[in-house]
């Protein structure tokens, strides 16, 4: 199935051509969909207005005008090099993207221009080496202590994770805290082996069944742009492109605390022709569900799902995202996690939506007159109250 949804998108480039147009989005300092006025970044793209996803170049600019990323997607997918870029004009990282996947070797810099890292991606990480802004090595050859800063959607400050390296495996101690020294988790390895380990949600130590796992995790710009994460005031008018925008401003909860997000709205389609060809070149409509509309799909999975209880206890919450296809018959396929939360979390987003996809078929997208497969991606919230 995977490939035959390849083969379409590569020989169905002509039939698209008219629905890819050229796309100005502006983001926030959290990568979210803004006003001009009120943007932090640019994107100059080609974006695909019925399948609802990137494909193409994709250039994002601080408003100096300088780069801040250059690369491409390939049908929502990021695929080829991709260069990250300081304000300062110095490269921060490259590397290449296969299938959305980093693959290879991706090298980092310091905003002095000093080399910081260098990562090969394959199977697994393996970190070859880490430096600091004065070039002095901290890990060589898989061996030595590791020190990493990054921000996270929604996280005042930083977040800063220390550990040490043996034979490219974890070893030790490793300790995650937010800047400003408040712990999210501790864990201990023995060589590669996870032996034991806490999180700390709310400030309460509590023992955690599984490694965290989120060492050089992508920047979280990428989980907000491809979910259209929209802020106050990024309202439909403002981006005739994106259908995605739900224009009723609702949110749903059920009292479970299991709900979709008003602020991640992902790639929901709304019945709605799309398209500025002549009739006798065609039509483009993006697949709407039945009766109920999006509203319907809401209440079917918000009232379907189940806090799965080891993440109660262990204090997770969060956003998994899942992607599925909309076939040319309206039928519902292709079920994948494409951001993970925890593997129960996981599980119990995949089962809703595949028992919502067994009992609704909707209506298809339509390009030139004939219906075409359109992928989605929709977020779903996990929240404690």
């Amino acid at each position: 199935m995977k490939r035959s949804l390849t083969i379409l998108f590569i020989t169905a480039l002509p039939v698209f051509a008219m629905s890819q147009k050229m796309g100005k989005f502006f983001y926030n300092k959290d990568w979210e969909l803004t006003t001009r006025d009120s943007a932090a970044y640019v994107r100059m793209c080609v974006f695909d207005t019925v399948a609802n996803y990137f494909t193409g170049p994709v250039t994002d600019m601080y408003l100096s005008g300088k780069p801040q990323m250059k690369g491409s997607y390939k049908a929502l997918k990021k695929e080829g090099e991709f260069t990250f870029f300081y304000e300062n004009g110095i490269i921060e990282s490259i590397g290449k993207f296969e299938n959305d996947t980093r693959v290879g070797v991706w090298k980092f810099n310091h905003p002095n221009g000093k080399p910081r890292l260098e990562v090969e991606f394959f199977n697994s990480t393996k970190i070859l080496a880490l430096y600091n802004e004065t070039g002095t090595t901290l890990i060589d050859n898989g061996k030595g202590d590791w020190y990493e800063e990054y921000e996270e959607y929604k996280v005042p400050g930083k977040i800063i994770v220390t550990g040490q390296l043996r034979n490219y495996q974890k070893h030790g101690d490793w300790i995650c805290k937010l800047s400003d020294g408040r712990l999210v988790y501790t864990e201990e390895y023995k060589y590669g082996e996870f032996i034991r380990g806490h999180i700390y949600p709310n400030g309460v130590k509590t023992p955690n069944q599984g490694p965290q796992g989120n060492q050089l995790i992508l920047p979280y710009k990428f989980v907000v742009t491809e979910a259209f994460s929209a802020s106050t005031g990024a309202a439909f008018e403002s981006y005739p492109l994106l259908d995605v925008l739900r224009r009723d401003g609702k949110t749903f909860h059920n009292g479970k605390h299991v709900a979709f997000t008003d602020s991640v709205r992902g790639t929901v389609a709304i019945d709605r022709p799309t398209g500025t060809e002549s009739q006798d070149a065609g039509r483009e409509e993006r697949p709407s569900p039945p009766d109920g509309g999006m509203a319907a799909v809401y209440q079917f999975v918000g009232q379907e799902a189940h806090y799965p209880s080891k993440s109660r206890r262990e204090g997770i919450q969060g956003k998994v995202y899942i992607s599925f296809i909309i076939e040319r018959d309206g039928s519902l396929t292709n079920f994948n996690i494409t951001q993970s939360l925890s593997p129960d979390c996981d599980a119990e987003t995949l089962r809703v939506f595949k028992k919502y996809g067994s009992l609704h078929r909707w209506k298809p997208g339509v390009q030139l007159g004939k219906p075409v497969r359109v992928r989605m991606v929709m977020p779903f919230t996990f929240q404690l109250g």
